[in-house]
């Protein structure tokens, strides 16, 4: 709860210090790096998190293949990203902060691979250790920025400072016995890339129509208004570090069950992550949707009040997203991704023609009740497809990070 806290300080003082301008600006920035991110993300963190569950004995192995591969996609990524801002003539002038950006999210994407052997291992304290740190560390940077350089290119900067720190001492905390080194493997590659594929295709759906709306909305509209429901979805998103949480801590419990054949166990798991999830985001839409104004009054400032409506409007997603979270890992657990890749495509299209046809018109307030309507698809779908394979219930939930008995 403190890396959120301090995650929305830092939203607080870069909308003050940037504006609705150039913060929207920001936010294009963060959801056009994003995208690219995803292109070399592979699948390869839900992969990792699921093969160390099944083979601990060659967790060293497995982890120096995965980050390899991983850098190196993202290096391809970005290098066609940077491309992309020289020949679009729109974001000719972004093209420093998104390199800028672009360091800060090859930090977090390599940080999030050595979240799957914290998770395997039960020890979520050097992860959080870690996401303070670079918390503090982006702070400090924007404090020392604050007076003299309050510009884009500062505020991205400040951003890279963070993930860069963060990643530092996540490599740091690892376990001396599961550290890792650059190695290129072309055979080792090619059977990681055959088994992930099919996830890094489904995280790349989904961040398409996670991420796209902000993208067609500064297409049509002026730049503050993409600031304005940059800021509500930031706030929504900031809670989404939950559910990954959780899930992330069930993959590995699920995977080991179901390489078991304990389903009964693996059911209680699923219905236990889903029923602590959906507790936390039912107080989470209260808050959003009963204080709308406050929040964004308190954040932001009085600049920012035509984003409470927005942030009312997608308050709702919170159910809908932490529940969309468990389905999707177990769905990941049960080796079912083809099933999930179906799906994100088919929503995919559904998004992009609801927010071409709409945002136009209606600006962020259709970003936000398409970004609903996709999403209570997809969670609804995905929830179907778990409870036929392994069917889940609404219970009170024992306590989820506890050890469970050996059977």
């Amino acid at each position: 709860m403190l890396n959120v806290a301090l995650g929305v300080v830092v939203v607080a003082l870069l909308t003050r210090l940037l504006g609705a301008a150039s913060y929207g600006s920001y936010a294009l920035l963060i959801s056009l790096g994003t995208i690219v991110q995803l292109f070399a993300d592979g699948g390869l963190y839900l992969t990792l998190t699921r093969q160390l569950a099944e083979a601990p004995k060659r967790q060293t192995a497995l982890l120096s293949h995965t980050m390899s591969l991983r850098l190196a996609l993202l290096v391809v990524a970005f290098t066609i990203g940077l491309a992309l801002t020289l020949v679009i003539p729109s974001l000719h002038s972004l093209t420093a902060a998104f390199v800028l950006v672009a360091l800060g999210l090859v930090a977090q994407s390599m940080s999030q691979l050595l979240m799957g052997v914290f998770q395997q291992a039960q020890s979520i304290w050097p992860a959080t250790v870690g996401d303070l740190l670079g918390r503090g560390a982006q702070l400090a940077a924007i404090g020392a920025l604050a007076a003299t350089a309050v510009t884009l290119e500062g505020m991205a900067l400040t951003f890279a400072v963070g993930a860069g720190v963060a990643l530092f001492a996540h490599q740091l905390l690892l376990p001396t016995a599961r550290r890792w080194r650059l190695t290129a493997h072309w055979p080792t590659w090619k059977e990681l890339a055959a088994v992930s594929w099919p996830l890094g295709a489904l995280l790349l759906l989904s961040a398409i129509y996670f991420r796209i709306d902000t993208v067609i909305l500064s297409l049509y509209w002026d730049a503050a208004r993409v600031g304005y429901y940059g800021l509500a979805y930031r706030i929504i998103e900031s809670a989404l570090f939950f559910p990954a949480m959780l899930g992330g801590l069930l993959l590995p419990r699920l995977s080991e069950a179901l390489a078991k054949n304990q389903r009964a166990r693996a059911g209680r798991l699923v219905s236990e992550g889903l029923t602590v999830a959906l507790g936390v985001a039912l107080v989470g839409v209260a808050l959003a949707a009963g204080f709308a104004q406050e929040i964004i009054q308190v954040v932001s400032g009085a600049d920012f009040a035509p984003a409470a409506p927005l942030l009312m409007l997608l308050a709702p997603a919170l159910l809908i997203l932490f529940a969309g979270n468990i389905f999707g890992f177990t769905l990941v657990a049960l080796k079912k991704q083809v099933a999930l890749l179906k799906l994100y495509a088919g929503l995919v299209v559904l998004n992009l023609i609801l927010n071409l046809l709409f945002i136009p018109q209606y600006g962020a307030t259709a970003a936000a009740l398409t970004t609903l309507i996709t999403e209570g698809l997809a969670a609804g779908i995905a929830g179907w497809l778990t409870w036929r394979l392994l069917p889940w219930r609404l219970a009170y939930p024992r306590l989820l990070l506890r050890k469970p008995a050996k059977q």
